[in-house]
Formats: structure tokens, sequence, C-alpha cells
């Protein structure tokens, strides 16, 4: 299903969200990657809001939202606690993608109690170029932004993350969608997100934790494994032959594996994961209420 029909509209630290809700049941964040929307999780809202009420939405300066700056990872990750705050959410499960994966780390470290699963892919806990071949891919993505525009690094990246032919469609709707984002909001972000790293947190991170990689990722899946490895309750799955846009290029395989994580036994046959059911139900009277302007300060 198309999410078009379903996006509402916030406002958050001065700027207007656009987000989809859509089913009933437990609350799950949806969070897209640099550059994209909401629709990047199409076949995951479709899915997933059989069982879950999940909220996706287009990050400031994305999609349909405002286009109002500074843009960083705390940025983002406040202006979702707001957003969640509004929505009334109380305790919910996070799933990340790319950068989404940054801003779900950042939001689970500055409210840990708030985040009952974790969910973080194609992602690492820093983006800081440490090797002259990072430093040269984000010297290059940078360049190609500044002096091409962001639409046609948009045709560039669709292109590495959907290559083979039978992905066409796919890669031109992600290219034309994502090649709209404004090319100054684009550069900030990229900046921003090179110097985030939570390498030095990742013990703070103790909810259940599920890391998936792709084997033709931008980085090694064993960069990934490392980073699941680190985790307090980390897991880790690696899928073969798949690249940077994982959600999209293998929906069924990702989302039987989220179901699996977030869920068990709901995937199966007949199976309506009652029991698990329990892991999401929080007194949500007893979860602390989040000063919005306290977590702007660390901006």
């Amino acid at each position: 299903m198309d999410s078009t029909s379903l996006t509402q509209y916030a406002l958050v630290n001065g700027a207007r969200l656009r987000y989809v809700d859509q089913g009933q049941g437990p609350p799950l964040l949806l969070i897209h990657g640099l550059g994209a929307s909401h629709a990047d999780w199409d076949q995951q809202i479709a899915a997933l809001s059989r069982i879950f009420r999940v909220i996706a939405p287009d990050l400031r300066g994305h999609g349909d939202s405002d286009a109002q700056g500074p843009y960083s990872v705390e940025r983002f990750a406040t202006d979702l606690f707001q957003l969640v705050e509004q929505l009334g959410l109380g305790a919910h499960a996070l799933i990340g993608h790319s950068m989404g994966g940054a801003v779900a780390m950042q939001m689970a470290i500055l409210r840990p109690e708030r985040i009952v699963k974790l969910v973080l892919c194609n992602t690492l806990p820093s983006f800081r170029p440490r090797t002259l071949a990072q430093k040269q891919q984000l010297w290059l993505r940078l360049w190609v932004a500044r002096l091409l525009g962001n639409a046609r690094l948009s045709r560039i990246t669709a292109k590495r993350m959907f290559p083979n032919p039978d992905q066409q469609v796919l890669r031109e709707a992600v290219a034309e969608r994502n090649g709209r984002t404004d090319s100054a909001v684009y550069l900030e972000s990229l900046r921003a997100l090179s110097r985030w790293s939570v390498q030095d947190k990742l013990q703070w991170l103790r909810m259940p934790s599920l890391v998936l990689a792709s084997e033709h990722d931008y980085f090694p899946a064993s960069e990934a494994q490392t980073f699941a490895e680190a985790l307090p309750d980390g897991r880790y799955r690696m899928f073969e032959g798949a690249h940077h846009g994982l959600p999209m290029e293998r929906p069924d395989e990702f989302n039987r594996t989220v179901l699996d994580f977030l869920m068990p036994g709901a995937g199966t046959a007949g199976g309506k994961g009652e029991t698990a059911l329990n892991w999401l139900r929080v007194d949500t009277q007893a979860v602390p209420k989040i000063d919005v302007k306290d977590l702007l300060k660390k901006v």
C-alpha cells in the first residue's frame, strides 16, 4: 500500500514534520536514511502495521517535512522524541536504516527507558571517516552534491544500491524520490553525520538489539558484526548478495527477520505472538515524560 494517503503533520521544534501513522498495537518507529523519506519504508509499513502501530516520519529537511535547519543526528533525535511525546507513544521499538540507524542509536542513548527493542540496518556506531578510502568516499559525495547537485548524486547512489538489471524500476523510483532533497540540506546533514559517533557509548544500549548487514554495503559486513558483538544484548544477521538499501531490496526477508526479533512467534503460521506482546505492555504513566528543552541543550 502506498503510504501517501496516510500521512499527517506535526509541529516539532519549530518545523512541520510529515509522518505516516498506520496500524494498531505496540508502537514502532521507522527512521529513514540520509536524503530519503518515509517512502523508503512503504513495504515495511504495509507488512508491520498488521501487528504494530507504525510511525514513519520524514526527518526535517527530508521528504515533505520543512527544510529548516540546523541539521544533525542530535537534532533529528530530539525532533522524533517530541513527535513521540505528541503522539503519546510511551515506550516503543525503533528501526533505523543507515543515517536513521544513527538517529535511532542517539535516541536510545538519550532516553534508554523509552526504547524497548532496537533494529539497526546498514549502519554503524560511528560515521567518522578513519581510513583514506573512507575520507575519499566522503569527499566524493560532498563534491558531487555541491557541484552537480543532490539529484545527480541520488542517481549515482541508487545505481550502487540497486545495481541489478531486474532492479531498474526500484532504482529509478528511489533516484527520483531521493533526488528531491535540497542539496544544501543533504550537504549539511552529511557533514554533521561525518562528525557523529557513539562508539564509546555502546554499553548504554542495553535493550535487545538486532544489527542487519548486507554483503555488498558501503562498509565490510565484518564491521557490522563487530558492532553487534560489542552491544550488551546484540544480535547479528548478514544478507548475502544484498546492498545498502536492504529494506527495499529484500523487503519480504527483511520483514520476516524483523518480525521474528520484535515479536517472536507472530510470523509463524497461525501465530499471533501473544506472549511476546508482554515486552511492549509498558505502563506509559510510569515512563518519565521527555523534557524536549533539556534534550535541545545537548544538540
